[in-house]
């Protein structure tokens, strides 16, 4: 359990119910290929951990014309950093977590569809094959509701008396 590889699928069977796993996956590839699968945990460093980010924000300068979003930057490092405190502070494998800093993110933005777009995407919608598209979009628009939300409602949160569908988890 002392190299990273070892320590990823400790995580991945530690958190086997998280929600955003695949990404997690998906994202340790990317680590797992920059740090190496067979580094210990202990030479995972705050200095090589921050070289690692200069480098990833120098090269998608050069390469496309612009930086990565700090997002983009931040996401393996979250997940980097919750490996690391999982290994000192629950698995005693390391003696300290290095200290990583994220950027900065921008606060997110508020978009409403203008009257024309809604129209374009419901007229979209009715092209498609599967014909409970429109309503779910429909439901959507009205509503302000997620995918998920919006897929994992049941009848049983449906209080038709009062014209109302209850929410029990949202962000």
């Amino acid at each position: 359990l002392d190299h990273l590889a070892a320590a990823f699928e400790r995580y991945f069977k530690t958190k086997a119910r998280k929600r955003s796993l695949f990404e997690d996956e998906r994202l340790s590839k990317h680590l797992l290929a920059e740090f190496g699968a067979e580094t210990q945990l202990h030479e995972i460093t705050s200095s090589r951990i921050a070289g690692y980010q200069e480098k990833r924000l120098a090269v998608t300068k050069s390469r496309r014309g612009g930086a990565l979003a700090a997002a983009t930057v931040n996401r393996p490092l979250a997940l980097l950093r919750a490996l690391l405190r999982l290994a000192a502070r629950k698995w005693e494998v390391i003696a300290v977590a290095p200290v990583i800093e994220l950027e900065k993110e921008p606060q997110g933005r508020l978009r409403w569809l203008t009257h024309e777009e809604a129209i374009r995407l419901l007229n979209a919608c009715r092209e498609q094959r599967n014909p409970a598209l429109v309503d779910l979009v429909e439901l959507a628009l009205y509503t302000g509701m997620r995918q998920g939300e919006l897929l994992n409602l049941t009848w049983g949160d449906v209080d038709r008396a009062r014209g109302v569908l209850l929410l029990e988890t949202t962000k």
